[in-house]
């Protein structure tokens, strides 16, 4: 099983890794409102595979390919025993719909957390279009407002 590292306690910062501006000020406006705090967090966790190499690549490529190429999960939070796998989104829509749902089976699959694993975004806008979609596979939304 693969480790995720040092957790952190989740509190509002200047910059998170890996998030945009846009992102960064939605996570904020989450983490000050307070209402679904997670125990702790990690911040740009990569999952899933680094894609095509060439037939037996150096030692450094593998290692660059691995680091750089793969996925990157905005969030992962722990709620007690279960683990979100967050997305942060400006304007959730279709796209932050399938990106959680795959980084939440491709998180399961490659740290085998134990614990239960609930796909989460948080955003500023939802598209109401998904919300019945999000409702029928368990994929939490939550919304912060402007």
């Amino acid at each position: 099983m693969v480790q995720l590292g040092l957790a952190t306690k989740p509190k509002p910062a200047i910059r998170y890794r890996h998030m945009m501006a846009e992102d960064t000020a939605i996570w904020t406006k989450f983490l000050a409102n307070g209402d679904f705090i997670p125990d702790k967090v990690w911040y740009d966790v990569r999952c899933g595979d680094q894609g095509e190499l060439p037939e037996n690549p150096p030692d450094w490529m593998t290692k660059m390919a691995w680091h750089l190429l793969r996925k990157r999960i905005d969030v992962v939070g722990k709620v007690g025993p279960v683990y979100w796998i967050i997305e942060v989104k400006p304007r959730a829509s279709y796209e932050a719909f399938g990106q959680v749902v795959y980084y939440s089976y491709a998180f399961e699959r490659e740290y085998s957390p134990g614990g239960e694993v609930v796909p989460v975004i948080v955003t500023d806008l939802v598209d109401p279009d998904i919300l019945p979609l999000c409702s029928e596979v368990g994929v939490v939304v939550i919304e912060v407002g402007r």
